[in-house]
C-alpha cells in the first residue's frame, strides 16, 4: 500500500467509532491489514447466511443492511455512512452474515479479516470495548425499529425521521424551524419506514396540508419542530 493510500485509509479509520481511544501508532499498524474494495450503487456486498471471513468499514458512500422475509418482502434495518463498521456481528454468529448488505451509493470500503482483527483485539482492550459498545448501540437501534414498525402510524414514523434529521444536523436546538435534505431516495426511505412509496407520498402530502412542512424536491422545511414532535411525543 502506497503512503498516499495508507494516509487515506488512516483518515477513514479515524472516522469510525471502533477506534475511539486507539493510539495513533496502533491505528497506523491496523491500517496495514486493511484491504480496499470499491462497490457500485446497487451492488450486493454480502448476502444473509454467506460465510464471513471479515467485516467492513465505510470509507465513503452509503450501505443499507436489510432482511428478506419468507414471502419475499424486504425491510431495511440500518443505513450506514462513512465511519460505520458493518458485518462485524458475524464474528459472534458462526461466521455467517446475519443480513444482506447493498450499496445505495458508490462506496469505498475497508475490509478487515477476522483472524487479523482478533490479533489486534488482544493487543488493544479498548478496541474490544468499542466493538461491544457498537453492537449494543445497534441492538438498541434495532429494538427501536421493531417497536416503531409494530406500534406507530406511518405519519408518526415519518415525523420522527424528519425530527431526527433536524437533530443530527444541529438545527433542533437552535430554532423551531429547520431545513433538512433527504439523504436517500424516497423508495428506500419508504422501505426503511416499513411502508410503500405511494403511502409515503400521501403521508408527505398530509404533513404539508397540516402546515408542518414545505417541500422542494429533496429539501424539506420543517415549519414547526414543536408541532411535528406532537405526532410522536
Amino acid at each position: 500500500m502506497s503512503d498516499a493510500n495508507k494516509a487515506a485509509v488512516l483518515k477513514g479509520l479515524m472516522q469510525s467509532q471502533l477506534f475511539t481511544g486507539t493510539t495513533g501508532s496502533g491505528l497506523e499498524g491496523f491500517a496495514g491489514i486493511v484491504k480496499m474494495r470499491e462497490v457500485r450503487a446497487g451492488e450486493t456486498v454480502f448476502s444473509e447466511g454467506e460465510k464471513a471471513e471479515g467485516f467492513y468499514i465505510i470509507m465513503s458512500g452509503k450501505i443499507k443492511i436489510y432482511k428478506i422475509s419468507a414471502a419475499g418482502k424486504s425491510q431495511i434495518i440500518h443505513i450506514f455512512g462513512p465511519g460505520s463498521p458493518f458485518g462485524e456481528a458475524a464474528i459472534f454468529m458462526d461466521n455467517r452474515f446475519p443480513a444482506y448488505a447493498e450499496a445505495i451509493a458508490e462506496a469505498r470500503l475497508a475490509y478487515i479479516k477476522f483472524d487479523e482483527f482478533l490479533k489486534y483485539l488482544k493487543k488493544d482492550p479498548q478496541l474490544a470495548l468499542n466493538i461491544i459498545a457498537t453492537l449494543c448501540m445497534r441492538l438498541k437501534s434495532f429494538l427501536k425499529t421493531i417497536e416503531e414498525l409494530s406500534l406507530d402510524e406511518v405519519s408518526t414514523r415519518l415525523a420522527k425521521y424528519l425530527a431526527g434529521l433536524a437533530e443530527s444536523c444541529g438545527q433542533a436546538k437552535k430554532s423551531d424551524t429547520a431545513v433538512v435534505t433527504l439523504n436517500v431516495k424516497k423508495n428506500i426511505l419508504a422501505n426503511q419506514l416499513g411502508t410503500i412509496p405511494e403511502t409515503l407520498s400521501r403521508t408527505f402530502s398530509k404533513l404539508k396540508k397540516q402546515g408542518l412542512i414545505k417541500m422542494d424536491k429533496k429539501t424539506i422545511t420543517i415549519l414547526s419542530l414543536e408541532k411535528l414532535s406532537e405526532l410522536f411525543d
